[in-house]
């Protein structure tokens, strides 16, 4: 019962981030992407203020600052990476090597919380995986005829897969320790702003900055909704489940947020979709439906 319902609670988080690509590309088609970034990570940082005020003694306790510090600087990075890889290639590129990222992610979350990754489980995942390829990777070689090769985008979109993974990890550990997920959320939020400023200033375009409501409503969505309350709820679900479930259900994300478009925006559903939604719904039942041994203390859900 207590990996079911955490199950659900990943399944949650899963469900607030998969609109996020659409809510994007509907209403801030014209917004610089460092600018929304930086917009988005200033509410997330206003938000948590209070909050880190008021937990700052665990924020500054030595058992947990490095790992709090880690997160932050591995989710700027992060940022750094993946705006650059799309700057020196094209967003489908970034989007075919980030679905590395599961994959990362199971291999760095077994060795540092030891955590049991059986044949059940990695049969699960590579089924999800390749559902999640037949998404992406298909309709792009079907209307391209291919896709080129770009060295440097490559390794900058594996940095961002490394990097972000780090900083999942290192904001578990954070919470474990004591730290409210506020108190690492609004930390990470702060160095992204320096960062997105930076990057802002060096590569944006100085024009391209709404303010309208619309604009704002999205910020609020992708920052508030998604970036805060879904993180959150993702890491505190990785807690409990582990990282193969979380992994697989990344490639479940991939799929309801390629599907929201179909639904919302009346586009076509093509038979690659259905297939590889298939495969990644039934990879995610595999890996869920095992004998699960993980079973971590949880700090409260009040942090």
């Amino acid at each position: 019962m207590k990996v079911s319902k955490w199950f659900i609670v990943a399944l949650v988080a899963v469900m607030l981030a998969a609109p996020n690509a659409t809510i994007i590309r509907s209403t801030v088609l014209h917004a610089d992407p460092f600018y929304f970034t930086m917009c988005r990570f200033i509410l997330i940082g206003l938000v948590c203020l209070p909050f880190m005020v008021r937990g700052r003694k665990a924020l500054l306790a030595a058992k947990a600052r490095r790992d709090v510090l880690i997160a932050s600087i591995a989710l700027s990075i992060a940022l750094i990476a993946y705006a650059l890889a799309i700057l020196h290639s094209q967003a489908s590129y970034v989007s075919i090597v980030t679905l590395a990222t599961p994959i990362i992610f199971i291999a760095l979350s077994t060795k540092v919380f030891h955590e049991t990754f059986n044949r059940r489980m990695a049969a699960g995942i590579t089924l999800a995986m390749i559902g999640a390829m037949t998404l992406v990777i298909l309709p792009i070689a079907v209307s391209q005829n291919g896709t080129a090769f770009y060295p440097l985008a490559t390794a900058l979109a594996l940095t961002n897969c490394v990097a972000y993974t780090i900083a999942i990890i290192f904001m578990r550990r954070a919470n474990e320790r004591g730290v409210t997920m506020s108190g690492v959320i609004g930390t990470s939020a702060w160095f992204a702003v320096v960062v997105s400023l930076i990057l802002f200033l060096l590569f944006g375009n100085k024009t391209d900055t709404p303010a309208d409501v619309p604009y704002w409503l999205a910020v609020g969505y992708s920052g508030i909704v998604v970036a805060l309350i879904g993180r959150a709820l993702n890491v505190w679900s990785y807690e409990h489940v582990g990282g193969a479930v979380m992994s697989a259900l990344g490639y479940l994300e991939t799929f309801v947020a390629i599907l929201i478009p179909v639904l919302v925006l009346n586009e076509k559903l093509s038979p690659e979709m259905v297939l590889g939604g298939v495969l990644i719904l039934f990879g995610v039942y595999i890996v869920e439906h095992h004998k699960h041994p993980h079973a971590k203390h949880h700090i409260s859900m009040r942090h």
